[in-house]
């Protein structure tokens, strides 16, 4: 049996993890049938009884369960997290957590928005897009998703200005939540599609101080269930979200 088809899903694991709207499962399956395969491998550690089990990539992975029919769609690659051999539930779901924050940061928001401003410039000087990639160690993928996020933003700015500088100085904000915000930023009934952030960051921050909690009192009852209480609530939010937003689209809201 191959490693990929002995992968195993861990539900703590997969609930510490922020869960993705339809919307943003839809265009993450999007992105890897365009680029035909899968830009990132899934990580998986070896658990305390010797099973193979995943620790990033849990949408990546039930992409490829659902799509195993699809053309030229190998199998995502897979890589050990070493350190992470023998560990036990609580060391596991540390090292997710900080490895989400460090990915999410690691480019800032800003400098993807620069990187797609220098996409955008060199697409109007006739630099090719494997002239660009090549000289800056880029996948075609990361450069047209930043000339994206560029052109939403600053199409949003002259919508709406002092966007750019409130989106870019909000250092919890993602690629994909920015385009978002971008897109309503330029409908006539922005508001109160914006208070969605609003009620979603008030969620993260319920799910931060909850964790918070746990780790200072680990032996102090089980509160999992609550965080995945939390967790369907903040999916329950983000499908209204889109709801409104379709229904913004028919210029009826």
């Amino acid at each position: 049996m191959k490693l990929i088809d002995r992968l195993k899903v861990n539900e703590r694991y997969k609930a510490t993890l922020a869960p993705l709207g339809r919307k943003e499962l839809e265009q993450l399956r999007e992105n890897i049938l365009s680029e035909e395969g899968f830009l990132s491998p899934v990580l998986y550690h070896l658990s305390e009884s010797g099973d193979e089990v995943i620790v990033d990539g849990h949408h990546r992975y039930q992409i490829w369960l659902d799509d195993t029919e699809g053309p030229n769609f190998d199998p995502p690659a897979t890589k050990e997290v070493v350190e992470l051999s023998g560990a036990d539930e609580e060391a596991v779901v540390k090292w997710i957590r900080n490895h989400q924050r460090g990915r999410r940061n690691d480019p800032s928001l800003t400098e993807q928005y620069e990187l797609g401003k220098e996409v955008i410039d060199a697409r109007g000087k006739g630099i090719t897009s494997a002239e660009f990639v090549a000289e800056d160690e880029l996948t075609p993928s990361q450069a047209r998703h930043a000339a994206q996020l560029a052109e939403k933003i600053d199409k949003a700015e002259e919508a709406s200005p002092g966007f750019k500088d409130q989106i870019l100085g909000d250092d919890s904000m993602s690629a994909e939540a920015a385009k978002k915000a971008a897109k309503i930023a330029t409908k006539p009934d922005a508001e109160p599609l914006m208070a969605f952030e609003a009620l979603q960051k008030s969620l993260k921050s319920l799910s931060r101080s909850t964790q918070l909690v746990l780790d200072a009192f680990p032996d102090v009852g089980d509160i999992s269930d609550f965080q995945g209480k939390i967790n369907v609530l903040f999916a329950a939010l983000k499908e209204w979200e889109d709801k409104c937003i379709e229904f913004s689209d028919k210029e009826v809201f």
